[in-house]
């Protein structure tokens, strides 16, 4: 599985890109904001993205939508901190398979993802 992680959250990035190889033994790709995700996208295939909400540059929700103009295939989770429903809807809308909040704990993440790409 090779998967796309965007967030300009470093500390966000390293943790989940080391449980997703770890735990899926995944080919993982780190984008720092909606632009270099959507560029990094374009040169490559994957199989999964997990995306922030907001983000400098492009926001989470614009590189979906601009994803999803390209490939309406690939599975995307929006993973952010952002619980309210402005947000689920923006992202929803954009063309997210599912959304996760931020919470502190990975195992939901893991469980979602376990969940959208069956091995």
């Amino acid at each position: 599985m090779k998967v796309l992680i965007v967030d300009d959250n470093r500390l966000i990035t390293y943790m989940v890109s080391k449980y997703v190889k770890n735990h899926f033994n995944a080919e993982v790709v780190v984008a720092q904001n909606g632009e270099k995700g959507l560029k990094t996208f374009k040169q490559s295939k994957f199989d999964l993205i997990i995306t922030d909400c907001h983000m400098p540059i492009l926001e989470g929700y614009e590189m979906v939508e601009r994803i999803r103009s390209i490939d309406q295939e690939v599975k995307i989770i929006a993973f952010t901190i952002f619980e309210d429903e402005i947000h689920r809807g923006l992202m929803k809308k954009a063309g997210v398979d599912t959304y996760v909040v931020k919470d502190g704990d990975i195992k939901v993440l893991m469980q979602t993802i376990e969940e959208l790409m069956p091995q």
